[in-house]
């Protein structure tokens, strides 16, 4: 593994960024400049950084301070300091008010600023949570502005996200725009929380048709639903996804089956014997699996650990709730473990008070 993170160590590109487009100032710690961090893509780096960041964060989350390598165009800098550096890059890339319905999310390119969709700016928010893992920090003008402007303008009247304003609202995209109001600290009860999760219920059995549209058989709606269904409603909730394609998992189960295991059975049903899935246009082969994989494997996608009672930022209160819970063991990633070793120690209460903004402390 660390060969191939090595390669991608070696394959990033450094910049200096320092503001958006509207002159908002994003760097730490009131930097007027700061490290910007992302991987190109053939020229589709929101996506391709996207990709990159939650392997970084899955094998540097023990080491957040460890220098990261010594040679490359991120030489000497810590696992911490490339998270902050991806994070930061996206802030700067944040399309805002000078870009009218735009305001507030992200497109292909890196650096951005002047357009939106919700496919790509799923992928901002991927990479910015899987940061702070490592211990980066979000701006909160960037939460604030994603939060109050572009999902609110994206959502429809029947609870689906959609890919512009008015037009493709569909399952991968109602995926992107759930995800990405966790990451901004809406709670699950919230009217838009609760009218996306609808749609996924009423829209479950679709299949895949007219390139972006359905669910089952389409590779990139399901990873996006996954993830938004695993981290709003957790994968043992019976309650929410009740229209399920079938309800007795290939009637290998005595109880109920729930959307997560509903997800699965599809899946091993439909596996190709070489181990591939067929999917459906682009998402085919080699793509379609290495989204399908992550759903069999239960993976679980890391909300920000330290934002105990779920206000979409970290103060002093969130400290005081880890605290409560040390010496106690937990499922690795879970609410107040920082380094995710499954345990909650002080080294998680050091790691997540090193995330409070500088004007909450």
């Amino acid at each position: 593994m660390s060969n191939g993170i090595n390669y991608l160590l070696s394959t990033a590109t450094k910049t200096t960024v320092s503001t958006r487009n509207d002159t908002t100032p994003i760097c730490p710690n009131a930097a007027v400049t700061c490290a910007g961090v992302y991987w190109d893509g053939a020229g589709e780096a929101t996506y391709t950084t996207g990709l990159v960041t939650p392997a970084l964060a899955f094998f540097a989350a023990a080491m957040p301070n460890a220098v990261a390598t010594t040679s490359g165009p991120l030489a000497n800098m810590t696992w911490k300091e490339i998270a902050q550096g991806i994070t930061n890059m996206f802030a700067a890339s944040q399309s805002t008010s000078i870009n009218g319905d735009r305001w507030g999310g992200w497109r292909y390119y890196l650096p951005g600023n002047g357009d939106s969709d919700m496919s790509t700016t799923q992928w901002a928010v991927i990479a910015m949570t899987y940061d702070q893992v490592l211990g980066a920090t979000t701006p909160t003008i960037v939460k604030d502005d994603l939060k109050n402007h572009w999902l609110p303008a994206v959502q429809a009247g029947d609870g689906s996200g959609c890919y512009m304003l008015g037009y493709f609202c569909d399952n991968s995209d109602t995926g992107g725009l759930l995800l990405s109001l966790n990451f901004v600290g809406t709670p699950a009860t919230a009217p838009a929380v609760q009218a996306a999760l609808s749609f996924f219920n009423s829209s479950w059995l679709n299949f895949a048709s007219d390139y972006w549209y359905g669910n089952f058989g389409h590779p990139y709606a399901m990873w996006a639903q996954y993830k938004a269904l695993e981290t709003t409603i957790g994968l043992t909730d019976t309650s929410t996804i009740t229209n399920l394609f079938d309800s007795t998992c290939g009637g290998n189960s005595p109880s109920t089956c729930n959307w997560y295991q509903d997800y699965n059975q599809w899946l091993v049903t439909n596996q190709n014997t070489d181990g591939s899935w067929t999917g459906y246009g682009p998402w085919y082969g080699v793509l379609a699996t290495s989204f399908n994989l992550p759903i069999l494997g239960g993976s679980q996608i890391p909300t920000n650990v330290c934002d105990m009672n779920h206000s979409g930022d970290i103060t002093n209160v969130d400290i005081g709730l880890i605290s409560a819970k040390l010496r106690s063991t937990v499922t690795a990633g879970s609410p107040g473990d920082w380094n995710f070793d499954g345990k909650i120690t002080t080294q998680d209460t050091r790691g997540c008070v090193l995330q409070i903004p500088p004007q909450a402390k």
